[in-house]
């Protein structure tokens, strides 16, 4: 339930999968990220750049989970609603 609270930045090419869920919060976060919200096939249902700190999401009720990912990941991979993801675990 913690996620990224606590921590000072998100490393490039790094992300924080969240599942199950729908929406997510930045209260208490010290940078923007990027949330992909993902329904089961890792279809991009919902799509919120550089969300600041300490905002709340809408409720994405298509999303099996979200992926957070650093400021401007998605503006520079182009990714789109609708786009189906693929990634690797480390």
């Amino acid at each position: 339930m913690v996620g990224l609270l606590g921590t000072t930045s998100l490393e490039p090419e790094s992300g924080l999968l969240i599942f199950p869920t729908q929406a997510v919060h930045t209260f208490g976060m010290k940078y923007s990220i990027d949330i992909l919200f993902l329904d089961r096939q890792k279809r991009v249902v919902g799509l919120r750049p550089e969300v600041r700190p300490n905002r709340l999401t809408p409720i994405y009720w298509r999303a099996e989970c979200v992926l957070e990912l650093p400021a401007g990941t998605a503006k520079r991979s182009q990714t789109t609603v609708g786009d189906v993801l693929n990634w690797q675990e480390e």
